[in-house]
């Protein structure tokens, strides 16, 4: 059985990246031939390649000829790249007929180009992390496309049930999106993402907060700022690649106009290594975007001793208790965030014994490799099915 996983670019490095590396890599281990399927890979640097080690990847843009290629982005759309709408067209001409037995979509905007393949007996499964038509309604509700929210927000209904109804199944990571695909009718598992947890962990944690996301409209980074206006002690270092650098720009103009660079460090992309140095010292992650695909920042600072501030509702809640390992609050619930924030701040001890119930919960409770063998028996019956038809 061959296998590729799908991603949209090596170039951003987020949470999805690192879901795929670590599928593909314990689908090897498992005697899996899997691959890695980068789908709009210009030449740009492999932000990757730490973590990935010898993984085979396949640069499917590599395969096109250059006057074919296309690195131009869609107006106003956060995202969205003309590439997506124009690989679909010709890219399936440079894939063979049955090169991979079955694809796992991580983004759901690649699925035009899966669609093609099925014509090449190739079939996918979808993983849905947020639904298009959840992203629009939260993302894009100012400016030019708000105007357009309601149009874009059916168009984004439509175009989930057609990805979701010709998938072979459809994968969450979590519950926040269950009903939705329910409502679908098509067949669904819940497969959480795992992390290696530290073999130790420190418990002297530093006075900062830190924060770890792919930054970009939706993630509402200025209601940062809210909160270091309202707790003059509050300092926070906030790791993450952009995806809009002319969103970047402005947001680093503002945190200078309130002169608040000394209290909030902007990182940008920083390397695996330094997240897990992050982590381990810091007192704790704060969320306060409601990411409902999963929220891997607190499983991820779970496995280095570090707690968490997050909205209730994300799929990574279902795995901890709020109260014993971290905390879940509403969104931008300001008056509870600050009053949690005070006491993490104030109580080095607290911290730290947060910190290890979190890394206690997650040291051998969740592996790569399960997750992996669950993938493995789910395209196995997939198989099977199709023998038997």
């Amino acid at each position: 059985m061959r296998i590729g996983v799908l991603i949209n670019s090596v170039e951003i490095f987020g949470g999805i990246g690192k879901i795929s590396i670590e599928e593909v890599k314990n689908l090897r281990k498992l005697g899996v031939d899997a691959e890695l399927l980068v789908f709009s890979d210009w030449g740009e640097e492999n932000r990757y390649s730490e973590i990935a080690g010898d993984i085979p990847i396949v640069r499917l843009a590599e395969r096109l000829p250059k006057y074919l290629r296309v690195n131009r982005k869609v107006p106003f759309f956060t995202v969205w790249n003309f590439c997506h709408l124009l690989y679909p067209l010709y890219l399936p001409g440079y894939v063979k007929e049955g090169e991979w037995d079955l694809i796992i979509n991580h983004e759901s905007y690649l699925t035009f180009f899966l669609l093609r393949l099925k014509k090449k007996k190739i079939r996918y499964i979808q993983f849905i992390w947020d639904p298009i038509s959840y992203i629009v309604k939260r993302v894009y509700t100012k400016g030019v496309l708000g105007a357009f929210n309601k149009l874009l927000y059916g168009i984004g209904l439509r175009l989930d049930s057609l990805f979701i109804r010709n998938s072979e199944m459809v994968l969450l990571g979590g519950d926040a999106h269950e009903e939705f695909v329910r409502n679908t009718g098509k067949d669904y598992r819940i497969l959480y993402p795992s992390v290696y947890p530290q073999a130790a962990i420190n418990p002297d944690k530093e006075e900062f907060v830190f924060m770890m996301t792919a930054w970009k409209q939706g993630k509402n980074p200025e209601y940062i700022l809210d909160l270091l206006d309202k707790m003059p002690e509050l300092r926070i270092k906030m790791g993450g690649i952009w995806l809009d650098k002319e969103y970047e720009k402005s947001f680093r103009e503002m945190v200078e106009s309130r002169g608040m660079e000394d209290r909030l460090e902007v990182l940008g992309s920083i390397s695996e290594k330094d997240l897990n140095g992050y982590l381990s010292r810091a007192r704790l992650i704060l969320q306060t975007n409601d990411d409902r695909g999963f929220g891997m920042p607190a499983l991820e600072g779970a496995a280095c001793g570090c707690s968490f501030i997050i909205p209730e509702g994300q799929g990574v809640c279902n795995l901890f208790e709020s109260g014993k390992e971290g905390f879940f609050t509403k969104e931008r619930d300001t008056e509870k965030i600050i009053k949690l924030l005070g006491k993490f701040l104030s109580d080095k001890g607290f911290a730290a014994e947060m910190g290890r119930a979190a890394w206690e919960k997650v040291k051998g409770s969740y592996s790569w490799e399960i997750h992996a063998k669950e993938i493995v028996e789910l395209a196995n019956g997939l198989m099977e099915n199709e023998i038997e038809t």
